[in-house]
């Protein structure tokens, strides 16, 4: 039963490590791509806000409820003389959360540069922007610790299979 529980977690771990790497593996191609768009001006944005709950799990673990808010944005920019629209903050993200209030007002002030908001357009589709044209950290980090998981944890757990 013993060995049983082992497996169940050791393939729970090869699989959590791969969904790590393709996931992270997207978040650092449409974050580098992104890199050679064209910075466009922002015409007209919106933003919402939405309060949710969440569970998180402390050190100790046990359970508990944390507040978060959620940030949207819905943007009309120009480009080429036309006018589009797109939701996208990050350009693998159409959302972004914060677990205090006051984070948003600071993010929002950051984008503005003098008296304009400017997305990044995919100068080749139009139709495809993003506000920020952030993550490759993100995406590297999600990797390494994806190739973490897929090769020292099992090398840790298989021991415990013989």
């Amino acid at each position: 039963m013993e060995n049983f529980l082992v497996l169940i977690l050791f393939f729970g771990l090869l699989i959590g490590g791969f969904a790590s790497i393709i996931y992270s593996s997207y978040v650092l191609v449409m974050a580098i791509r992104s890199k050679f768009w064209v910075k466009v001006p922002v015409v007209e944005i919106n933003f919402e806000e939405e309060e949710r709950r969440e569970t998180e799990r402390d050190f100790d673990g046990k359970t508990r409820f944390v507040k978060v808010y959620i940030l949207t944005a819905g943007y009309v920019y120009e480009y080429n003389g036309t006018k589009y629209w797109n939701d996208k903050i990050y350009p693998f993200s159409r959302e972004k959360k914060f677990y205090y209030r006051f984070f948003i007002d600071r993010f929002i002030n950051s984008l503005y540069k003098g008296d304009t908001i400017y997305a990044y357009c995919n100068p080749k589709k139009p139709l495809e922007a993003c506000l920020l044209n952030k993550g490759i950290f993100y995406g590297i980090i999600g990797i390494v610790g994806g190739i973490f998981s897929l090769i020292l944890i099992p090398l840790v757990i298989i021991p415990f299979l013989f």
